[in-house]
């Protein structure tokens, strides 16, 4: 079920859903119990709302706790330096439990840290972390995953190009138990066709996403922009209210429903 989440939220959190990632963190405490991690993520998901307060006693509350550790002390030092009233005294403090958590944490603690790392836009340190998270589980799905989108929204081409050799990697090897992470796989693989305009064969990996996992409006909303890519502007339609059927309030799938009104069928009013 980790697995699961963290494929969730990391889309949640590349999409920047930062409210439906608040919502996914709430849903697994409840169904799943109150781990660390979902209160990490919880937290994340209030930064990314500029909820600052509400972020730094979250944060305060699992900084120390061992698989989460780096991660939180990294978001905390953010989350300082956005607060209104900075205190550079406790930015000091934090950068100096950052050095000192780091050099011996937990493979988990790695994948956090390295994961948040990446979604602020910090490949380079996020790489680093992850590689040093795989050369402690060389077997990690979820670090094979994360190094796969860590490498495709890389600006450096020769990144890019080794990115689909890790979704591959996760969707030949994943097995029953990794089911979550193959969702991320799938939807990785798909993007990387679609960077490299391979638009049709990208539309096929992504409706085997949505095949294996029906219920998942992420691989749908991919699958909808992909048919709107190559114009099958009635299919899209069909694929959008199949997201709405599952999730009624989904923004993505409204826009691009009133988006095929205004541009294709000319319904200004409708729309």
């Amino acid at each position: 079920m980790e697995s699961e989440f963290y494929t969730l939220i990391q889309y949640l959190a590349m999409e920047r859903y930062s409210q439906q990632m608040e919502t996914a963190c709430l849903s697994a405490i409840e169904s799943q119990g109150s781990y660390p991690v979902f209160y990490l993520w919880k937290a994340i998901s209030f930064l990314f709302q500029d909820r600052i307060p509400e972020c730094i006693q979250e944060l305060e509350n699992v900084k120390e706790k061992k698989d989460v550790t780096l991660c939180a002390y990294l978001a905390l030092r953010d989350a300082h330096k956005k607060a209104r009233m900075v205190d550079n005294e406790t930015i000091s403090q934090i950068e100096s439990n950052i050095k000192s958590v780091r050099q011996n944490c937990t493979d988990r603690s790695l994948y956090n840290a390295a994961m948040y790392l990446w979604l602020n836009g910090r490949h380079e340190k996020s790489r680093e972390y992850v590689d040093r998270m795989l050369k402690l589980s060389p077997k990690s799905k979820d670090g094979t995953l994360l190094r796969g989108w860590i490498d495709l929204t890389s600006n450096k081409d020769a990144h890019v190009k080794k990115s689909i050799k890790y979704f591959e990697d996760v969707l030949t090897s994943g097995g029953d138990q990794y089911v979550g992470g193959s969702l991320g796989a799938l939807i990785g693989k798909s993007r990387y066709l679609t960077l490299k305009s391979n638009f049709s064969n990208a539309l096929d990996v992504i409706s085997e996403a949505v095949v294996t996992f029906p219920k998942s409006t992420h691989a749908l909303i991919e699958k909808v922009r992909l048919q709107i890519m190559l114009q099958e502007w009635e299919n899209a339609m069909e694929t959008c209210q199949r997201i709405l059927t599952l999730e009624h309030d989904c923004i993505e799938a409204i826009h691009l429903r009133a988006l095929h009104q205004l541009a294709i069928e000319g319904h200004h009013f409708t729309a």
